[in-house]
C-alpha cells in the first residue's frame, strides 16, 4: 500500500525525460524492488513527507537541512508566514543564530562546504558528526552510513561531486534515504527536483563522488544528524 502511495505521490518527478538509467530511478520496477528489500530506511517515509526542492540554485544545503530538521522533530521557531503553525522552511532558515555562523548572502552565491554546514547545524539542539570522505575507506563510509540509516533519530546529508556520477553540475548536497544490500546502492533524494528524481546510486560510485575536494581543496563527505533522545520524546 505504501509503495503505491509513494508512486502516486512523486509520479510527476519521473514524467520528465531525465538522462538517467531508468533501472535505478526510484519508481522504476527495479527501484521499487530495492525500496521493498531495503532494511536501512528508518526515516524514508518522513523524508518523503518533508521532501522539497531547493528554492535557489545554491540552496541545496539549506533544502537538505530543513528536511532533516523536520524529520528529526526539532522544535521550529515561530514563523512569520505560517501563523500558529510551525515548520522549518528555506525562507526562514537563517535565524539570528545561523546568520551568526555564516553570511546568508554568501550561501546564496556559493552554498556551503562540509565544515560550514556542520557548524550551522550545531546551532540547533542536535548532535552533528562530520565525516570527511577522503579520510575514510570505502567500507568505513558504507558501514557508518548504513548504521545511521537504520536509526529513526538520525539523518544523513551527503555532499558529493555530481560530475563523478555523470550528472550535470558540481558539488551538491542531498539527503540519503535508504540503502539496499542486494544491489549495494544508496537512495538519494535529490533536492534539485527540477533536474533529477530520487535515484538509487551504486555505493562505490557514490562514495567516490564524496571522496573529492571542492575548489578550496576541502574534502567533501557527509554529516550524520542525531536528535538527543530526551528531546525526541518530548
Amino acid at each position: 500500500m505504501r509503495i503505491c502511495f509513494l508512486f502516486l505521490l512523486l509520479i510527476g518527478i519521473s514524467s520528465v525525460a531525465f538522462a538517467l538509467d531508468p533501472s535505478v530511478i526510484w519508481d522504476s520496477s527495479e527501484g521499487l524492488h530495492r525500496l521493498q528489500s531495503s532494511e536501512a530506511k528508518a526515516n524514508l517515509w518522513k523524508l518523503l513527507r518533508y521532501y522539497e526542492s531547493q528554492i535557489r540554485p545554491a540552496y541545496c544545503s539549506v533544502a537538505s537541512s530543513v528536511m532533516a530538521l523536520n524529520v528529526l522533530s526539532v522544535a521550529p521557531p515561530p514563523s512569520k508566514y505560517l501563523g500558529r503553525y510551525r515548520m522549518f522552511t528555506q525562507e526562514e532558515f537563517f535565524s539570528e543564530e545561523v546568520a551568526g555562523v555564516i553570511d546568508p548572502e554568501a550561501v546564496k552565491e556559493r552554498g556551503m562546504a562540509l565544515d560550514e554546514l556542520a557548524n550551522v547545524l550545531e546551532t540547533f539542539p542536535i548532535h552533528v558528526t562530520k565525516f570527511e570522505a577522503q579520510e575514510l575507506s570505502e567500507q568505513e563510509i558504507r558501514s557508518s552510513m548504513i548504521s545511521a540509516l537504520q536509526q529513526s533519530n538520525q539523518c544523513v546529508l551527503a555532499l558529493y561531486q555530481r560530475r563523478e556520477l555523470e550528472q550535470d553540475g558540481g558539488g551538491h548536497w542531498s539527503p540519503v534515504a535508504a540503502y539496499d544490500a542486494a544491489s549495494d546502492s544508496f537512495l538519494i533524494l535529490d533536492v534539485a527536483r527540477y533536474k533529477y528524481p530520487p535515484v538509487w546510486i551504486d555505493a562505490t560510485h557514490f562514495i567516490q563522488a564524496m571522496q573529492t575536494s571542492n575548489i578550496y581543496g576541502r574534502s567533501r563527505g557527509y554529516l550524520v544528524m542525531e536528535i538527543y533522545e530526551e528531546l525526541l520524546h518530548k
